[in-house]
């Protein structure tokens, strides 16, 4: 069976990352792996390595997480200095997007062949224990989380696996509306003085296959996306 590629967006705080923490939670009854990663593992791993220059993608993440929602926390330079947080959105956009490439972090995540470094192609990005001695020396992901989809190149990079011919994938991308989290985009925006950032924005809600309601509990939320999972997958027989 094709591994399940899911893409979930939505602005901070509306619940991504327990989005696809529930998605996991419905598939292990059925034996489905899950493994989350996000663009911006590797936006946070190449700003960690300028300072530590031998830490590992998942200590990056673990250092960049630690200290973003911290607002206090900042970098300075001579003659500036700006939050943390802030200082990753740049290096994120208006350096490696708009100075490189709109695809650098989409081309780094799920790149669109397998190449000499990475023979599995996109599904690399998703290795897993290996579930049977077959899957030595590892195993791919059933589901595959993508939780901070914010541009368009993105989402098209990730709807391009719908019928890929060489690693296909089951896509299903997802966004989550959660009102209080969106307003409070806009009132930190307002408080710092500054213009909402365009990696905060998010997309339309008709660029996705389904647009889920947040703003209710935890099981409400669950419900739905089982719902949707229930909607898709079939068992092999």
């Amino acid at each position: 069976m094709p591994p399940f590629l899911i893409g979930i967006s939505g602005v901070k705080q509306s619940g991504k990352g327990t989005a696809f923490r529930l998605i996991a939670d419905w598939g292990r009854p059925l034996g489905l792996s899950a493994k989350e990663r996000g663009f911006a593992d590797y936006v946070k791993w190449l700003f960690a390595r300028q300072f530590y220059p031998t830490i590992t993608m998942d200590d990056a993440i673990e250092w960049c997480d630690r200290y973003k929602e911290d607002k206090t926390a900042e970098v300075a330079v001579p003659g500036t200095r700006i939050g943390f947080r802030q200082a990753l959105q740049h290096l994120g956009t208006e350096a490696a997007r708009d100075l490189i490439s709109n695809d650098f972090w989409v081309d780094l995540l799920l790149p669109r062949r397998p190449t000499a470094s990475n023979p599995e192609g996109w599904r690399g990005s998703f290795l897993t224990e290996p579930k049977t001695v077959n899957d030595w020396p590892y195993s791919i992901a059933d589901l595959c989380g993508v939780t901070d989809l914010r541009f368009e190149q993105e989402l098209e990079r990730i709807d391009s696996f719908r019928k890929h011919s060489q690693t296909p994938a089951k896509v299903i991308t997802i966004k989550l509306r959660r009102t209080v989290a969106e307003e409070a985009i806009v009132e930190e925006a307002i408080r710092q003085g500054r213009k909402v950032h365009r990696s905060e924005l998010g997309l339309p809600d008709a660029c996705f296959d389904h647009v889920v309601n947040n703003n209710g509990t935890l099981c409400d939320l669950d419900a739905r996306l089982a719902a949707i999972m229930n909607g898709v997958y079939v068992p092999e027989l």
